[in-house]
């Protein structure tokens, strides 16, 4: 065959064969270029009709693919790697917790957060619920619940997220909106007191979010709250959110063009997430293949990596923290943890009073306010810790043998720890006030040796208080609580060494888990008969104390 670009007279146009089904070399049952037959005389199809058509058609379903909501389990599947954190594996689904809870609440009730309906303002010692008795008609029976600032988000054994306490800034993602408030504020009388008029009933009680809200079918696992956020995971691994994060500006951001969620809406970036758990202002997931996301206000590096002011709104979008195989994540207020397969204990963001457990020569110091990247807490690591709580300025972790450490700030009785002389004099392990030389920080995570205290099921961490429950089903305060949290009566509103809450209500219950938002604070025993009579004993109906 001559060599080189045929004459202009012997120029044909390519067919539509030659098109779509260009050859490859040496593959076989493939004509070559010269060997296909000139197209014959006839109608000629239009171009459109014969390539654009196809290729529009495969592009639709292309973009149809790249733009399904991750995580729906309906939605074509991406081609392609899928993106850093994601890897594709066997999901197994989420599945709820099984037994109810009889849900036992104290401390200040002002802004609605105890749930006890509108007169329920305040309990200095642990009342039952009566909202939450499933042996009312109208009561509902939760398998799990979080505290965040002055809101609860709880999820009940028949599918319904309720929410109550405070709605300014849709944390408890339905309308609130309640005529009451409209006549209150047309009241002219201004010396009537504050204390006798009624909490917004549609926030102090506790109500579910509208199903229509979700998609048709959602099953939910777990719910989490921030002070002004709440997030919901499902059993098939995608998280819903609603609410706002405030930075210490006050500004207001959900995303990047929304500044406040009114309603539930799915999180982007999450797939397969199995955990979460949410600071103040941030929040935290987990993966099934081990990779941790979090997303919010980036302030004192909370988010464990560092984020410019030029891409501010980029933390508002869950992104990875580089910590490799992680099996359970914490958080406190502005500070995270994660532990990981090899039993490492990490922390990152606040350490302001060595709340972050990592750094203890930086605590209280310009230089170590906040832990610029995830470091391991190395006293807590290859101990088997299972839990981790964490407050404003002080935290506490749980071993899997019942030991529970605390560390941070503690002028306040924070910790609970009876000291003993040689430890406050030990300058590795408290640091002490400039002004007036008092033990302010306790720099390592010490074990708590309390009569009783032994051996530590659950624990939760305040703004400035502590509330522990041990494997007995007993449970402990410590801490500060003028406004009732510690639940040992209006008496005692400061504790420097835990003592055991002896209030009647759960004087003979056995209780399994505790949750403390900023003021207030709730323990849970498992349902039963027993809590029932103990609910009718107390005779408590909406705002009575016990």
């Amino acid at each position: 065959m001559p060599r080189g670009r045929p004459p202009k007279a012997q120029a044909s146009k390519p067919t539509v064969a030659e098109k779509t089904e260009p050859t490859t070399k040496g593959r076989p049952g493939r004509k070559r270029k010269s060997d296909l037959p000139i197209a014959s005389a006839g109608p000629k199809k239009s171009r459109v009709d014969e390539e654009v058509v196809p290729r529009l058609r495969a592009l639709r379903i292309q973009n149809s693919t790249l733009g399904a909501q991750i995580g729906d389990p309906g939605s074509p599947r991406p081609r392609g790697r899928p993106p850093k954190g994601q890897e594709r594996v066997t999901f197994t689904p989420n599945h709820p917790p099984s037994d109810g809870l009889a849900v036992f609440v104290f401390g200040d009730g002002d802004m609605g957060a105890l749930g006890l309906g509108p007169k329920g303002k305040e309990a200095t010692r642990p009342r039952l619920n009566p909202f939450l008795d499933p042996s009312k008609p109208t009561g509902y029976e939760v398998v799990q619940l979080a505290c965040g600032g002055l809101h609860v988000i709880a999820l009940t054994k028949d599918n319904r997220i309720l929410t109550w306490g405070v709605n300014d800034n849709s944390a408890l993602g339905r309308d609130t909106t309640w005529d009451g408030e409209k006549l209150r504020d047309m009241d002219d009388d201004a010396s009537s007191d504050d204390d006798e008029d009624d909490l917004n009933p549609l926030e102090s009680t506790p109500t579910p979010i509208p199903a229509s809200s979700f998609p048709p079918g959602t099953r939910f696992t777990q719910v989490a709250a921030a002070d002004n956020l709440s997030l919901a995971l499902t059993d098939t691994g995608i998280v819903y959110a609603w609410g706002t994060f405030l930075n210490h500006e006050g500004h207001k951001s959900f995303s990047q063009r929304v500044e406040k969620q009114t309603s539930p809406v799915q999180v982007p970036n999450l797939s397969s997430i199995t955990s979460i758990t949410c600071g103040s202002n941030h929040c935290l997931a987990l993966s099934s293949t081990g990779s941790l996301f979090a997303w919010g206000i980036p302030d004192e590096n909370r988010l464990g990596r560092r984020i410019s002011p030029r891409h501010y709104y980029e933390a508002f979008t869950p992104h990875l923290v580089e910590i490799k195989s992680v099996t359970a994540i914490f958080s406190g207020n502005r500070h995270s943890f994660a532990v990981d397969a090899r039993d490492n204990v990490w922390s990152w963001g606040l350490n302001s009073y060595g709340q972050a457990g990592s750094n203890p020569e930086g605590a209280g110091s310009p230089g170590g306010v906040y832990l610029d990247r995830p470091r391991k807490i190395l006293p807590l690591c290859g101990k088997g810790v299972k839990v981790i709580a964490g407050g404003t300025n002080h935290s506490a972790a749980i071993t899997r043998n019942g030991e529970c450490y605390l560390w941070g700030r503690m002028d306040g009785g924070q910790l609970g720890i009876d000291f003993t002389e040689a430890q406050l004099a030990d300058p590795d392990l408290i640091k002490r006030g400039e002004l007036r030389n008092e033990p302010r920080i306790c720099l390592q995570p010490t074990l708590i040796k309390v009569p009783g205290l032994e051996r530590v099921a659950s624990v939760a961490c305040g703004i400035d208080h502590t509330i522990f429950v041990t494997e007995d089903g007993k449970a402990f305060s410590t801490g500060f609580g003028s406004g009732g949290q510690l639940g040992l009566g209006p008496e005692d509103d400061e504790v420097d060494v835990a003592r055991q809450i002896n209030a009647k209500s759960v004087r003979e219950v056995r209780l399994v888990s505790a949750a403390a938002g900023g003021n207030f604070s709730v323990l849970c025993s498992v349902y039963t008969t027993g809590a029932r009579r103990e609910s009718a004993g107390a005779g408590a109906g909406p705002g009575s104390s016990t």
